[in-house]
């Protein structure tokens, strides 16, 4: 083919398959001598690959050109709900701009040594690892499916009330599963899944119902109602809240994940991220105790990716216990009290997420993870990782 349009293809994918797809595209294009539109939310690995950049909102261009161009916007970037790469983001607040912003790590490393006197790491940081009374456990559990893949052995894992608990590991680690097993969707094949007391594998679904959300990565698989307003009050009712309860509940949810304006479309008419935040609110509606989101950014732009952890943090600051599947490493930090390392269905490493990924940092590629490009940059400027350019401060 002499054109190929490539749409959200990476957004379901851990690091390394992001970017083992990017690179086999780059490759084709070479080889075809073919055109490739990519049409992706993830700026980081497009400042690496694409030649031309172009900003979408609304329906029209507001921005165009060189990747080192339209990266040095980043006002207007923020407007529209782009992020700036992190090592153009970090560049830019060193006075780097335009034809010199660097875009990929070893560039960056020759650009902005010069200039590492004037940067500093912060120590704050989410995850402090205190920890309160148990709301969810894992015991000694097995899950084995019926074409005898095992998808998690012998897990051992406690979430704490309050917690905020990331887990993160490559594709197939067992990460859905887990979230499955919290909701009771799945009963475990040998041990137990306690949930605020309950054994999962002898609860009612309706027990459970109550107690514990769940988001599902695919938002198609959770919803079945001719409007969005229906869909969020569609729980509610099942459940036997009063109208006036529903009405409020609805009105709060759709305020929260900011679709009041397609308050009465079907939800299939949306976009993926749209119908992303829709599962969200159906969940958010009735107020678990403890709240399960599998990959809740995937295909989200910058300002609703924003949106969405920050109603997640809110909702933790007030008691919600929070479980987030993640590929996105920065998310990670930036949110996540603690974070747990899934790899081949085993529990590889738990603790603080700054301390597990410098503790583990040498290892993250081959766990299929992989170090974001500012974490990799700062460990060669710096001797240490930053995970997010909030964690880097620039004196002078």
């Amino acid at each position: 083919y002499k054109r190929q349009i490539v749409d959200e293809a990476t957004s379901d994918l851990d690091p390394l398959g992001k970017r083992e797809v990017l690179e086999v595209i780059e490759q084709l294009r070479e080889e075809s001598k073919s055109t490739v539109v990519i049409v992706d939310h993830n700026t980081d690995d497009l400042a690496r690959f694409a030649d031309r950049l172009v900003v979408l909102d609304g329906g029209r261009v507001v921005l165009e050109g060189d990747p080192r161009y339209v990266f040095s916007m980043a006002r207007e970037l923020e407007a529209v709900g782009v992020r700036v790469p992190q090592i153009a983001a970090l560049a830019s607040k060193l006075g780097v701009t335009d034809g010199a912003l660097p875009l990929a790590v070893d560039e960056a490393v020759r650009i902005l040594a010069p200039l590492k006197h004037r940067l500093a790491l912060r120590t704050a940081q989410n995850g402090t690892g205190t920890r309160g009374p148990s709301i969810a456990e894992f015991i000694d559990v097995w899950y084995e499916y019926e074409d005898g893949t095992v998808a998690l052995r012998s897990l051992n894992l406690k979430i704490f009330e309050g917690d905020f608990l990331a887990i993160v590991g490559p594709n197939g680690s067992g990460k859905t599963t887990m979230a499955k097993l919290l909701t009771g969707l799945l009963k475990p094949s040998r041990g137990v899944v306690k949930v605020l007391g309950l054994d999962t594998k002898t609860s009612r679904p309706s027990q459970l119902a109550r107690l514990v959300g769940y988001v599902f990565q695919n938002p198609d698989h959770q919803l079945i109602c001719d409007t969005v307003e229906d869909e969020i009050a569609f729980p509610l009712r099942s459940l036997g809240f009063s109208e006036e309860e529903i009405r409020k509940r609805v009105e709060w949810a759709l305020k929260v994940v900011g679709l009041e304006g397609v308050r009465r479309e079907p939800p299939f008419f949306l976009s993926k991220g749209e119908k992303q935040r829709l599962a969200l609110a159906t969940v958010l509606a009735v107020g678990p105790k403890l709240l399960v989101v599998d990959e809740p950014t995937t295909g989200q732009d910058e300002r609703c990716s924003r949106m969405i952890m920050d109603a997640l943090r809110g909702l933790n600051e007030r008691g919600v216990t929070v479980v987030m599947i993640t590929h996105d490493m920065r998310l990670v930090c930036e949110y996540a009290k603690r974070v747990a390392i899934l790899r081949g269905g085993e529990l590889v490493a738990e603790g603080v997420p700054r301390e597990v990924f410098e503790r583990l940092f040498d290892t993250l590629e081959e766990m299929g993870l992989g170090a974001p490009p500012l974490a990799k940059l700062m460990k060669k400027l710096l001797g240490k990782p930053a995970f997010t350019v909030g964690e880097v401060e620039v004196n002078g």
